[in-house]
């Protein structure tokens, strides 16, 4: 709030306390359950495509020490039950979608055991898995939206393969479904009987609330927003690149990791809040479309400072929904790429 004036303070009050999602409206049981719009936009998107990987989240885990594969299957078969978005079923109904939950759902989690390959062997086969694995092709008509499978390398050593489309997920959800599998597995190890509170808020409640709080003269406002931004302006990033563009997109590139120790986290966390910005706002982690133009004539604390603004209204422009920004910016449409975004950064912030 450094260096705001009193009548943007005041407007920032006003669009908060009139901001629909906010605080999300409980579906009542005789509500059927609707998509929200970040839903309804991917939805489109898998329909004009065979295959969706680009909405796939992956995530591979080594696992040591003697696992209980029963205590994990029953740990992971509780969250699917806890959250509602985990067991629904999305299909067209006429001219609507329509979305049912299957109360009755369990699986077993697939095992396939490889401790019998030699040491080469062993890592090549985890690497074609792993790649297998991300590159699965969910789509939201189809269900189950999430695919999981263990991979037994010795009796003290499983590497879990998880994939979620991000129909049902999103970064964030990694936090809460891997806390809370460290959690049921140490109950139903530890044999622990509980009893649990239902959840507050499902994510259908998200849903219900934009519909019935939608208002389509701010979201009106926010495609004009994204009219102005892209107006007269190219959406495809010039960089540098070793091969041209295939005619088609595919998924055959390459994923760079990272690691930030916690030592260096610490020194991004004393940093952010000399500047009054945040984690996520410094890496730029968020599904959310930016447009940030580099400025050399800035410093980096200027630039950074441009790039927080920037993603601030970014993610409230963004409520409307990837579809409506992308009829709202209408950019070159292309088989080769993706509109308006090419870069992808991903943080997981949890610990198992």
């Amino acid at each position: 709030l450094k260096n705001i004036s009193v009548s943007a303070l005041c407007q920032i009050i006003y669009d908060e306390n009139n901001q629909s999602n906010l605080v999300p409206q409980k579906k009542p049981q005789d509500v059927p359950i609707r998509l929200s719009e970040k839903q309804k936009g991917i939805w489109i998107a898998s329909q004009l495509k065979k295959e969706t990987r680009e909405y796939n989240i992956p995530i591979a885990l080594k696992l040591t020490g003697v696992l209980n594969r029963s205590a994990l299957n029953k740990a992971l078969n509780k969250i699917v039950e806890r959250h509602n978005i985990l067991h629904t079923k999305y299909y067209r109904f006429g001219d609507d979608i329509s979305c049912d939950l299957d109360d009755n759902f369990a699986f077993e989690i697939p095992v396939e055991d490889i401790s019998k390959l030699t040491t080469e062997q062993k890592h090549l086969k985890i690497q074609s898995e792993t790649i297998a694995m991300k590159l699965v092709n969910l789509k939201p008509d189809e269900y189950p939206l999430f695919k999981v499978k263990l991979l037994q390398a010795a009796d003290d050593e499983h590497y879990f393969l998880f994939t979620i489309h991000h129909f049902i997920a999103d970064g964030w959800s990694f936090k809460i479904i891997f806390t809370e599998l460290k959690h049921y597995y140490n109950l139903y190890h530890n044999g622990t009987n509980f009893e649990e509170e239902p959840l507050e808020y499902q994510y259908e409640d998200i849903g219900y609330t934009e519909y019935i709080k939608h208002d389509e003269k701010r979201d009106k406002k926010r495609e004009t927003y994204w009219k102005n931004k892209f107006e007269n302006d190219k959406s495809i990033l010039s960089m540098p690149e070793d091969y041209p563009r295939p005619p088609v997109m595919d998924h055959a590139g390459r994923n760079v990791y990272t690691t930030i120790n916690s030592k260096k986290y610490a020194e991004v966390g004393r940093f952010v809040q000399q500047h009054g910005i945040t984690v996520f706002s410094f890496m730029f982690i968020d599904t959310t479309v930016a447009k940030l133009n580099v400025d050399p004539n800035l410093s980096f604390k200027e630039y950074l400072n441009v790039v927080a603004n920037e993603i601030i209204s970014s993610m409230d422009m963004g409520e409307i929904g990837l579809n409506r920004i992308v009829e709202a910016a209408n950019p070159p449409r292309s088989s080769d790429n993706t509109q308006l975004f090419q870069v992808l950064i991903n943080m997981i912030d949890f610990n198992v």
